[in-house]
This record gives structure tokens, C-alpha cells and sequence, in this order.
């Protein structure tokens, strides 16, 4: 068996999670914050190597590409933890996925977490019920999925 091929299979399960996105609304239809200058760069993966591009679109709308695919985010926040409602641009499959983000000190190390549609269930629709389900299992351990962790590429 190829060594590499358990890490291949884990960040295909993140490109899933992103590009296979579950939910049919944004968590907020319109950004919470601006874009912030940090996030927007080159990220590869700690552990496999994939990259991810992180662009500004306009002065509230990221364009990300991952794996081949596009993907718009926007931040939405709630509750005080940093979301961001990732919407794939496919259009066979123009759904979306939420992350929380999180950069260490120094801004050259990304965190990233799924929303697991375990916890909040695909087949949920429109903003207002994500926000309140969102806020019902904000304490719910099993709310984020494991950490992806990325470094900055210079």
C-alpha cells in the first residue's frame, strides 16, 4: 500500500467536505465583516501538501481555489465564532459548506474546521433556521469536525 495514499484520502475528504457542500443557504446572505487581508495568500497543507488560494474578490468576498475547484466565502460570524459560509461554484453542485477559521499569532498558520451535517442536518433550509441551529449546538463538541491545519507560502 502507498504510504502517502492515507493522507491522499484524508484531504479528499476535505475537498468533499468543501466541494461536496451540504447546505442550500449561507449561514448570513450578506458577509458579517470585511475581508481580511491576512486570510488572502497561498496556504499548503501541513500533512499533504494540497494548496489553497485565497483571493480577494471584492471588499467583502473571497474566491478560493482547492483541489481544481472554485469555491466564493464570505465571513459569518455568529455568536462570536469566526464562520465562513463557503459556497461551491460548480454549478452542478452549487451548495455550501461553513468553516471556522483560526490563525495563529504570527499569521502564517491557518486552522480550519468543517460544520458536520451530523450535528446540523443537511436538509436544513434558509439562513434564519441555520443560525438557530447553530446557536442551539454551539457548545456541542460535535459541532467541528478535526482541525486542517495550513502554513503560509511565501
Amino acid at each position: 500500500m502507498n504510504a502517502t495514499r492515507p493522507l491522499k484520502v484524508i484531504f479528499s475528504l476535505l475537498a468533499l467536505a468543501l466541494a461536496g457542500c451540504e447546505f442550500e443557504a449561507p449561514i448570513t446572505e450578506k458577509p458579517t465583516q470585511p475581508t481580511k487581508d491576512k486570510l488572502v495568500g497561498t496556504w499548503k497543507s501541513v500533512k499533504g501538501g494540497e494548496v489553497m488560494k485565497v483571493r480577494q474578490l471584492d471588499a467583502a468576498t473571497y474566491v478560493v481555489s482547492y483541489d481544481g475547484d472554485l469555491y466564493a466565502a464570505h465571513h459569518s460570524d455568529l455568536g462570536g465564532v469566526p464562520f465562513v459560509s463557503v459556497l461551491h461554484l460548480a454549478p452542478e453542485n452549487r451548495k455550501h459548506a461553513f468553516v471556522t477559521w483560526r490563525l495563529s499569532d504570527a499569521d502564517d498558520r491557518l486552522t480550519l474546521r468543517v460544520v458536520s451535517s451530523k450535528v446540523i442536518p443537511k436538509e436544513t433550509r434558509g439562513s434564519t433556521e441555520l443560525r438557530e441551529l447553530l446557536g442551539q449546538q454551539a457548545q456541542n463538541t460535535e459541532l467541528l469536525g478535526p482541525e486542517f491545519h495550513y502554513v503560509r507560502e511565501r
